[in-house]
Formats: structure tokens, C-alpha cells, sequence
């Protein structure tokens, strides 16, 4: 199943918008102010299904987490990526993530100007590495991602 294209800002299509507002709601009462990266770390458990998802950390942006299905994902700036990054140090087309049936998930670097970086180590150009949860992924200065998974 190739997976439709998503706008990465969206917590509420993952799992119920309700639910997550007053799970934040009660966190931020009894903690003070917090952001929705705290809530992902503390409650990721409660609020997503079991799976595979990508955490997305953009600058100054709040954090962004999308579900991984077994198929294809492009990751850029275009319109035609299914992961829209809106960070100008990011190609139209940077990489792909490629999530198998198996549980193998694939990254690639799709000729990206400021290349690939996967725990400290930059892919070469073209390249492609076998990724498991909690790598991290530079695509720039100012975007990182990591694999997590949820059982």
C-alpha cells in the first residue's frame, strides 16, 4: 500500500484529535507549560497505535510525528513529497524511506544538496542504509528525524 501524501504537522490524524487536546490539557495543569514534544515522549504509549513513525524536528517548528506504513515515502520540499518539509536548507526531493513488508525499513539519499546524515555519518550521494528505531537522521542544520518504534 503506498501511503497518501501528509502535511507533517497534523498529531490529530495519527490518533483522536480529542483525545490528544485533553491528554495535553491535563499534562500542562499539572506540569506548567509544555510543549507537544514533551507530550509525544511522556505519552506515546497511550496515544499511538503500535508501529512505526517518524519524529520531525524542524528549527524552531514544533515537533511533528507521522505514521509509517509498509510502503514508499519521499521526503522534500515539493508539493509531490509525501512527507512536506517546509525548511529551505532541504531539497525538493532529499530521501526516501521505504518500510518493508519484513519490517526492513530503507533509507536513501535521493541527490540531496546537503546530503543524508544517519547517526553521525554522512551517506554518500545516491546511497542507501538499512535504518532501525531510534536512528537519527540529519537532513540539514536545522531538521532531524528519528525512527521510533511503538509496540
Amino acid at each position: 500500500m503506498i501511503p497518501s501524501k501528509t502535511m507533517v504537522n497534523e498529531i490529530g490524524r495519527i490518533y483522536d484529535a480529542e483525545r490528544v487536546q485533553a491528554i495535553f490539557n491535563q499534562f500542562q495543569q499539572a506540569q506548567g507549560t509544555v510543549g507537544m514534544e514533551t507530550i509525544i515522549g511522556k505519552f506515546s504509549d497511550k496515544l499511538l497505535e503500535p508501529g512505526w513513525y517518524l519524529e520531525i524536528y524542524q528549527n524552531t517548528l514544533p515537533p511533528k510525528l507521522v505514521r509509517l506504513h509498509i510502503g514508499e515515502y519521499v521526503i522534500g520540499r515539493n508539493d509531490d513529497c509525501n512527507i512536506i518539509l517546509e525548511n529551505l536548507y532541504i531539497s525538493r526531493i532529499h530521501c526516501m524511506i521505504t518500510v518493508h513488508a519484513d519490517g526492513r525499513i530503507i533509507l536513501r539519499d535521493l541527490q540531496s544538496a546537503n546530503h543524508v546524515v544517519v547517526n553521525g555519518i554522512q551517506m554518500e550521494s545516491e546511497g542507501r542504509d538499512e535504518i532501525h528505531a531510534n536512528t537519527e537522521i540529519h537532513l540539514s542544520l536545522f531538521c532531524r528525524m528519528i525512527l521510533k518504534k511503538i509496540e
